[in-house]
């Protein structure tokens, strides 16, 4: 019963990035090849920043299911983000091998900035790359979870 709410919940969590990635591909569309408004960047940044927490939401129900304690603290989204790159011995799965695990500690650090920061010092020139990039990263992503809710299935 708990591996089919924790499937469940996954599931309607990667719609939610499904849709974020569509949100960040209209407004790459309607940007075109202008320099962006304010407005514009503020929105850019706000769905790479949900997109983000999407994931940490997917990280923390798996911790939760496994009974692994979430880490706090100032450093708590770097740590948590960690106990899914390698395989450590827990029963965590590793959802980030280092072919995404750069792009998505770039995305975390981005979090942090964009709610820390102001959106008028989001430079477009580097988010850019991101938000083109992010459609692969989000289907690697959803594979690696994919995956292990199967294995978990099998248990």
């Amino acid at each position: 019963m708990m591996r089919q709410r924790l499937s469940r919940e996954i599931d309607i969590e990667l719609s939610h990035l499904e849709q974020t990635v569509v949100d960040i591909e209209s407004l790459l569309t309607i940007v075109g090849n202008v320099i962006p408004s304010n407005i514009e960047r503020a929105a850019a940044g706000t769905f790479l920043a949900q997109f983000y927490n999407g994931v940490e939401n997917i990280l923390k129900r798996i911790c939760v299911a496994h009974k692994v304690a979430i880490p706090k603290g100032d450093q708590s989204h770097a740590e948590l983000f960690s106990m899914f790159c390698d395989e450590q011995g827990n029963e965590l799965p590793m959802l980030f091998p280092l072919k995404i695990r750069g792009d998505f500690s770039i995305l975390r650090r981005f979090r942090h900035f964009f709610y820390h920061g102001y959106s008028f010092q989001i430079e477009w020139e580097r988010i850019i790359i991101g938000m083109r990039s992010l459609r692969g990263l989000f289907e690697e992503f959803r594979r690696n979870v994919t995956e292990y809710l199967g294995d978990e299935a099998i248990k």
